[in-house]
């Protein structure tokens, strides 16, 4: 069958998600249950030390080490930070975090340390869609970046879709922050359209999809 369809199945390896146009694949992301990955979650973290030229190292709370993502000015160790993962560790390289939150939906993007509201260049909308769409975060902490994808998401889907990402900037500002890393199904499902169809196999499907 013709259209745009994911694919979604779980198992105890872990959670694979795919999309495929066309009976053609295109696209894959897979969690492994043994090698959780920690791309996208936010944590607290600690400097262990900032050297010029080779940049600051920090600590996170399992004990793994990582660099920090362009820093503002020299930071002090011992000093408690709130990080994103921006990658993971890759063989005898350590993984990179950064302190600029950015929570992703399909159609927006949250930055609970930011403030204000943005409009993505490639969305071409006139004034009264603009507004409309400002509306939707009028009063909600943080800044918000509205994709190019804002202008084809339904109004409920994307009124929920912004609670739950003003949810998570409340969970990266606590005190003692956290938000988990988006599984599988979120990456493929922020990164391409609203398929036609989506299946799932396994424990997923006891999930919402």
């Amino acid at each position: 069958m013709s259209g745009r369809l994911f694919l979604v199945e779980s198992d105890r390896a872990g959670l694979r998600a795919a999309m495929v146009v066309d009976r053609r694949l295109e696209a894959v992301e897979i969690d492994r249950a043994a090698h959780p990955t920690q791309v996208g979650s936010v944590i607290a973290a600690k400097v262990i030390r900032t050297v010029q030229g080779l940049g600051t190292t920090i600590k996170l709370p399992d004990g793994a080490e990582m660099l920090l993502d362009g820093g503002r000015g020299a930071l002090a160790a011992g000093e408690a930070l709130t990080v994103q993962i921006a990658r993971g560790p890759r063989g005898d390289k350590l993984g990179v975090a950064s302190r600029a939150v950015a929570l992703t939906g399909r159609g927006i993007v949250h930055l609970p340390f930011d403030s204000g509201v943005k409009i993505s260049r490639r969305l071409e909308i006139g004034p009264e869609t603009r507004a409309a769409l400002e509306a939707l975060v009028a009063g909600a902490p943080g800044g918000w970046i509205f994709r190019r994808s804002a202008d084809r998401i339904d109004p409920h889907d994307f009124a929920a879709e912004i609670a739950t990402l003003a949810a998570e900037g409340q969970g990266a500002s606590a005190l003692q922050p956290g938000v988990t890393a988006p599984d599988a199904f979120r990456r493929l499902a922020t990164d391409y359209p609203v398929p036609d169809r989506i299946l799932a196999a396994g424990l997923v499907a006891q999930r919402t999809v």
